[in-house]
């Protein structure tokens, strides 16, 4: 690098001042000293210094205040250089990611720095600010650019092109100058503290104590409020549940009964039709006796009619042969199968009562009889015809 004339140092000094201030000073210092130096060669050069932009400003603040730092990001970089050439595709990326993380750290703590100076970064100057770092550690030129402390625009690198760094500083001999660090702040002093009794600390005390005290009892009587109307309700709930368990016990009785009624009526129908079958059938025998009345009548004596002659075979009742309700012991079991009386002794008797196996022992007789009367009747007709 060519030797800097007097002039160019002399200019170099001036701007490292004038980059060095806060941001909203930078115009009005630039023309103070364009005004102080009229007349001379350093005026116009002077006049031409660019006002940098806010993530050019933050980088410029960051290498005069947290110079280690940016000293460890050139470092770091200037030998992840070196190293990559002979590193593998694994590699590359555990170091890109390495790289990102030392970036974004150092891009937070200019943040804060620059919050200290009194600038505010919004995200989007944060992402120029950690892209400028990036580049300076992936490009050896931009490295300079950065460390010059004269940044006038923010820089970008992918470490492959190159990067027209002269257009992102001061002024061309700002690369390979390097901004001397800040002054350090002194710390700010202290104030001295001392312990001035209260004299009315007792009695504040005593109020705070009894204002939490009547706090604390209103609370109480609330909660007290409302435990008791909780407890009313359960006392109602618990009563309407005895109510519906009352009403469900009933229920279920009731239930219980009408199912053994229900029980009771399907065994007296179930005997009553079996009586009603055999009432059918001893009605169709009086009836089959009665159209032999009919045809046979003619030329017999009263002693003989059908009548007699069916009840002398069926050895039955006149009243059961007429009726087929006739006999005593036929209403009383009609009555108990019907009207549901005396259920235990139904059950215990019920179908093997012996009046009633004598009647069915009988009936299956009569019906033997007749079918033995009935094959025998055409012979009958012919008598009676030929008698006539």
């Amino acid at each position: 690098m060519a030797e800097r004339d007097d002039l160019t140092e002399q200019l170099l000094g001036l701007a490292e001042r004038l980059y060095g201030l806060p941001l909203a000073e930078f115009t009005p210092a630039r023309d103070a000293l364009v005004k102080q130096h009229k007349g001379t060669d350093l005026a116009p050069r002077l006049k031409a210094l660019r006002k940098p932009s806010t993530a050019a400003w933050v980088v410029d603040l960051l290498v005069r205040h947290e110079t280690e730092q940016v000293e460890q990001v050139l470092q770091v970089g200037s030998a992840l250089r070196e190293a990559q050439a002979s590193m593998s595709a694994e590699e590359l990326r555990a170091l890109t990611k390495q790289r990102r993380q030392l970036t974004a750290a150092v891009t937070t703590t200019a943040r804060g720095l620059a919050r200290r100076h009194g600038l505010k970064v919004t995200q989007a100057v944060a992402d120029q600010v950690e892209a400028t770092l990036t580049a300076a550690m992936v490009d050896a030129d931009c490295a300079q650019a950065v460390r010059s402390g004269l940044l006038v625009t923010a820089l970008t690198s992918t470490g492959v092109d190159a990067v027209d760094v002269a257009a992102a500083v001061a002024l061309p001999d700002a690369l390979g100058f390097e901004a001397a660090p800040a002054p350090a702040e002194p710390p700010a002093e202290r104030p001295v503290l001392s312990v001035v009794p209260d004299p009315d600390a007792d009695a504040k005390a005593r109020r705070a104590a009894e204002e939490a005290l009547a706090e604390a009892e209103g609370e109480v009587a609330d909660a007290d409020a409302a435990w008791e109307e909780a407890q009313a309700e359960v006392e109602q709930l618990e009563a309407r549940a005895l109510e519906l368990q009352a009403e469900i016990d009933e229920l279920k009785r009731r239930l219980a009964d009408l199912e053994n009624d229900a029980d009771d009526v399907d065994d007296a129908l179930e005997e009553a039709e079996e009586v009603r079958d055999e009432a059918q059938a001893v009605r169709d025998e009086a009836r089959a006796a009665r159209d032999d009345a009919a045809v046979c009548s003619v030329g017999e004596s009263p002693a003989r009619s059908p009548r007699s002659q069916l009840r002398q075979r069926s050895k039955l009742p006149l009243a059961v042969v007429a009726r087929g309700r006739g006999s005593s012991v036929h209403d009383h079991l009609h009555r108990r199968r019907v009207r549901g009386r005396d259920v235990p002794e139904r059950q215990s008797q019920g179908r093997d009562h012996p009046l009633l196996r004598r009647q069915q022992r009988g009936d299956a007789q009569r019906r033997r009889r007749w079918a033995g009367h009935r094959q025998s009747r055409p012979g009958a007709r012919d008598a009676a015809g030929e008698r006539g």
